[in-house]
């Protein structure tokens, strides 16, 4: 009879888990609030685009470990590498 029974699968990162979703969600609501400043201020639309390529990361990330999605943690890396490096080349006045 007790051969019959199973254990429950003990669940492990469930916190891990948590944390990924809980940083994409504060990162788009920091993101969200930037782009209704922008749109009256536009001093910091650049900011925006760095904090849009650092959501991008999240995105990435949370699309890798979580939704098993690898050839579009590739596009996400990429899109958040050339936000960042626009951003950081307009603030230097390069562009």
């Amino acid at each position: 009879m007790k051969d019959r029974v199973k254990k429950m699968p003990v669940e492990h990162g469930k916190m891990d888990y948590k944390m990924g979703y809980i940083v994409q969600l504060v990162m788009t609501f920091i993101t969200t609030i930037f782009i209704i400043v922008s749109f009256f201020k536009r001093e910091f639309f650049t900011f925006l685009e760095l904090l849009l390529g650092i959501d991008m990361f999240v995105l990435a990330f949370n699309n890798y470990k979580y939704y098993k999605r690898d050839f579009f943690t590739f596009v996400y890396i990429a899109a958040g590498c050339a936000m960042i490096l626009v951003s950081i080349l307009k603030w230097c006045g390069v562009l």
